[in-house]
């Protein structure tokens, strides 16, 4: 953290001395009153309204001697005009009404200009309609669990200081990215750490210190399977054609060009069907052929071994992703949220037992698609 905070400081001081003028981002305090009240009221006090933050119009410069673009707003992203000399911007700020962010942006950029004026705007539009449907999906599907008090802090997303995961500090929720993000053929690429931005923020209103395969496969489909900002639906290509599962997903009607919520359940079905044929031995990438046990530097935290919550060394991240979305298919959002908010075991919010479910969902997807 302390290199956290020195890399934050000393970029803000860069913008200090060329005289960009960064608005803090200050809680607002009703006024105290003035003299106690004559008489006790007849009923308890409601809560003063929290007053809504006051909404930032659109506003960027960029300081070339630094080759830092900053870029401020509460949403209407697309409509800025940032000048192609910032596209070779190596560092990144953008601060919304409930979210700042971070990012370095790799050297290549520098030379190439991979990163252009378009895919900035879309990357933090995405970013701030993500964060917005998440809260509201949970809010409206899953009550009973959604987490009021971590969702209404505001979001620092910090890509480019080496830090990995989520964290809760300073009355801020921190997402922090790793090493920077990296582009390729002028697009986001697949390492690009902008795809661990739902599974980190859903990561944190989970807010578990002992994460398995529910809660990694309850983000992942979350984030890339309901909501239809996730970074994941930007990555092209997702799939080639030397996996296994091409051909299946082709002919299912999935489409890597025109990525959606829907197509992505589908790809995430088929590449389960693969995993059953070919097992967890590392044939593709970690997500699909690795169990999520394999994830322990950076996800994976599991600190007990009970066998309603198995399935760690059964399902890769992207199996659980398909599990949990034939559980809320059967059971609904609010029971599987529970279970996987961990207010309820596998038995109370499902009415059976996990090996029965993981039986059925299996014999479901061997059903859907017999061949790959």
């Amino acid at each position: 953290m302390k290199k956290l905070v020195l890399a934050s400081i000393s970029v803000l001081l860069a913008f200090l001395f060329i005289g960009c003028a960064i608005t803090p981002i200050v809680p607002i305090i009703p006024n105290e009153p003035t003299a106690a009240p004559t008489e006790a009221p007849t009923e308890a006090p409601t809560e003063a309204p929290t007053e809504a933050p006051t909404p930032r119009p659109l506003y960027f410069t960029y300081a070339s001697d630094y080759k830092i673009l900053y870029i401020s707003g509460t949403s209407g992203y697309s409509e800025l005009d940032i000048p192609a000399e910032a596209w070779t911007a190596t560092s990144l700020w953008v601060e919304d009404n409930d979210f700042t962010m971070n990012a370095d942006l790799f050297v290549p950029t520098v030379y190439t200009g991979e990163i252009t004026d378009i895919e900035l705007k879309d990357m933090i539009d995405r970013t701030d309609k993500s964060l917005g449907f998440i809260r509201d999906y949970l809010s409206a599907n899953a009550p009973s669990v959604y987490p009021a008090e971590i969702a209404a802090l505001p979001v620092k997303i910090d890509f480019g200081h080496s830090q990995f995961g989520w964290w809760v500090e300073d009355a801020r929720v921190y997402l922090g990215g790793g090493d920077g993000l990296y582009v390729k053929e002028l697009k986001l690429s697949l390492s690009s750490v902008f795809t661990e931005r739902e599974r980190l923020y859903i990561s944190s209103l989970i807010n578990s210190d002992s994460v398995g395969w529910e809660q990694m496969g309850f983000a992942e489909y979350l984030g890339t399977c309901i909501c239809p900002y996730g970074e994941m639906l930007q990555v092209t290509p997702l799939i080639t054609p030397e996996e296994p599962y091409y051909d299946a997903a082709v002919n299912a009607g999935y489409d890597d060009t025109a990525k959606t919520p829907e197509s992505m359940r589908i790809l995430y079905d088929i590449i389960s069907r693969a995993c059953f044929e070919l097992g967890l031995d590392g044939w593709s990438s970690p997500m699909i052929s690795k169990p999520v046990s394999f994830f322990t530097s950076s996800y994976y935290t599991r600190k007990y071994a009970d066998k309603v919550n198995s399935g760690d060394q059964d399902l890769s991240l992207v199996m659980a992703a398909s599990f949990i979305g034939w559980l809320d298919g059967k059971y609904g959002f609010e029971a599987l949220s529970r279970f996987c908010f961990g207010q309820a075991s596998f038995d109370e919010a499902f009415g059976t037992d996990y090996d029965r479910a993981l039986d059925a969902w299996t014999a479901h997807i061997i059903e859907t698609y017999p061949e790959l």
